[in-house]
């Protein structure tokens, strides 16, 4: 999580936990991901543009899963901050 401090992976993660539980943040998220899916569709597959939809999709997954690391790492944090206390 680099050189962050307690507090600061305290206020991402936080942060991140309201994005993951926003409904207009998801709505957009799932728009981008069925967009990448149409253009799947309509790809042949192996095709230049077949792979950027492709590419596109892992890209928006790994968005969302790096939003629940940095989620994850501000509970760690807490329990962290606790200890010390």
């Amino acid at each position: 999580m680099g050189t962050r401090t307690i507090e600061e992976r305290i206020s991402v993660g936080d942060e991140a936990k309201r994005l993951l539980s926003n409904a207009l943040f998801n709505s957009v998220l799932n728009a981008c991901v069925a967009d990448q899916i149409a253009n799947l569709l309509t790809t042949t597959p192996g095709s230049e543009f077949g792979i950027l939809a492709h590419s596109t999709l892992r890209g928006l997954d790994n968005i969302k899963q790096n939003l629940r690391v940095l989620e994850n790492d501000a509970a760690m944090a807490r329990k962290e901050l606790e200890k010390r206390s």
